[in-house]
């Protein structure tokens, strides 16, 4: 591409405008639909041809008054209509270049381009709608003006650029991901269910509410005269169906994965209805998880995802990098691009550690429980769950390990979610210790270390022994300067040089 030469936008940019502006239009046809007169169908097309009358137009001054330029210093974006407006991004404030493609884009051949910048909260700038030849140079000229590396093919597919050399690169089946929609919970499938609920029959809805509705009266004022088979049928079916739409969103946000391991940066490739390519530079990784269940831990399968550098209201970005690949791809993975050695063994804590959970736990649920029975039966189903409150606090001390090696630190903790969180002891922010009045008595500590993913809660040992925790923290401090001396040897200032 040529600098200071005034760039447009595809044509087919007007069609993508108005077929996106479409659905804004659904709820006048679905209301033509249910009052079915023909004096309101009449008006209701008569104002629909009037805003396609107002709106193409102005896709199409749009479009002729948007331009995009190169210069030596960064990107120029002109776009506006009644107030014209200019944005200059500089190449070396350009962290990531991110190609995506929705369903309108692959139909008409397009793509967007996404450019995310140092210090921005949300994307700085964005080509909506350009085609992907231009897309992967935009894209490649992007990261070679920043001091990135040369990309040696596009992650979009069917439009490969010659490579220098192999890259290596991992491919999840999308056999994988429909069994991890499976096996996962989405929050947002409980909103499906409820929007899938509004449509049932009115026999059907009022069957289900009165269901629901009795069984809550009946808890509340007998307990013993709970009704057993409608709810577990109910919850049972509410289950099957929350993780059939669990597994069909899965695939179609993550299937046809592909991860491109980089010298300098991970590219990550999802998406079966929308294409979405991900650049995520290696140096703002902070610690990266594995996460499995019981029921994929008896394949052998996991997930391993990275965490980088959280931003002010923007919170700790989460990328999947396998969604759900075996132990042993995974532990090569690591291994292989960041030298990191998963252990074979885990150091358990002190054994107090769940009389501890215990009895917080226990402590919360009495006094609840008791605080219900003043007013209703239904404070006894809390102080029957005392018990396996209690056992389950056993079972987390079971499953509950650590791993310290020269330079990570291995956090393993989970029941039925089982994660294990590895974290680089370069990139610690901060580290300490807390005990609280249990723990005080115990002679216990719990050690915290934090990235700048943040994320200190996940990231603790509890209840170590005093000469173990200092032990710990000891070589964490000696790590952690041991490298803060090596890089400051490496990279000399101004005034040493």
């Amino acid at each position: 591409m040529m600098e200071d030469q005034a760039h447009r936008l595809h044509p087919l940019t007007i069609l993508y405008r108005a077929l996106k502006a479409a659905p804004q239009y659904l709820p006048i046809f679905f209301l033509i639909a249910y009052q079915r007169t023909q004096e309101l169908s009449w008006l209701v097309i008569a104002e629909t041809l009037i805003g396609a009358a107002v709106t193409i137009p102005y896709f199409l001054l749009w479009y002729l008054l948007f331009s995009y330029r190169f210069t030596t210093e960064g990107i120029i974006i002109q776009w506006g209509i009644v107030q014209r407006q200019e944005r200059m991004v500089p190449y070396d404030r350009i962290q990531n270049v991110n190609i995506q493609r929705d369903l309108l884009h692959r139909l008409l051949g397009l793509a967007k381009i996404e450019i995310e910048t140092a210090g921005a909260q949300t994307t700085e700038v964005s080509l909506n709608a350009i085609s992907v030849a231009e897309a992967q140079q935009i894209q490649q000229l992007l990261l070679e003006r920043k001091g990135q590396e040369h990309l040696p093919h596009s992650s979009i597919p069917h439009h490969p650029l010659s490579p220098r050399r192999a890259i290596p690169s991992y491919a999840v089946p999308n056999s994988h991901i429909l069994l991890l929609g499976l096996v996962r919970f989405l929050p947002v499938t409980l909103f499906l269910i409820a929007l899938i609920f509004q449509f049932l029959p009115d026999s059907l809805r009022d069957f289900i509410l009165h269901t629901v509705t009795a069984s809550i009266n009946r808890a509340l004022h007998n307990p013993l005269d709970f009704p057993v088979f409608p709810t577990a049928s109910l919850l049972i079916g509410t289950v099957l169906l929350n993780q059939l739409l669990s597994a069909i969103l899965t695939t179609l946000l993550l299937g046809n994965f592909r991860i491109e391991v980089h010298p300098t940066q991970l590219i990550t490739t999802s998406g079966i209805l929308t294409r979405r390519t991900y650049t995520i530079p290696r140096h703002k990784l902070q610690h990266f998880t594995i996460t499995t269940n019981i029921v994929l831990e008896r394949f052998q399968l996991a997930s391993l995802g990275g965490a980088t550098a959280s931003q002010p209201q923007q919170g700790t970005a989460q990328y999947p990098l396998l969604p759900l690949s075996t132990y042993d791809v995974i532990a090569e993975f690591l291994y292989r691009h960041f030298s990191i050695a998963l252990p074979s063994t885990f150091q358990p804590v002190h054994p107090r550690h769940w009389l501890r959970l215990a009895f917080y736990r226990t402590t919360i649920l009495s006094a609840i429980g008791g605080f219900l029975l003043l007013f209703s039966p239904a404070g006894w189903i809390l102080l029957f769950f005392i018990p396996f409150a209690a056992y389950r606090s056993y079972l987390h001390y079971r499953h509950f390990g650590y791993a310290l090696s020269d330079n990570v630190l291995f956090l393993r903790s989970g029941i039925l979610r089982r994660r294990l969180t590895i974290i680089p002891l370069a990139k610690l922010q901060g580290y300490g210790g807390t005990a609280d009045p249990l723990q005080r008595w115990w002679h216990l500590r719990t050690l915290w270390v934090e990235t700048a993913a943040g994320m200190r809660s996940l990231n603790s040992i509890a209840d170590l022994p005093i000469p173990t925790f200092q032990s710990l923290l000891h070589h964490i401090r000696r790590s952690v300067t041991q490298q803060t001396a090596s890089a400051t040897t490496d990279n000399p200032t101004d005034g040493n040089s």
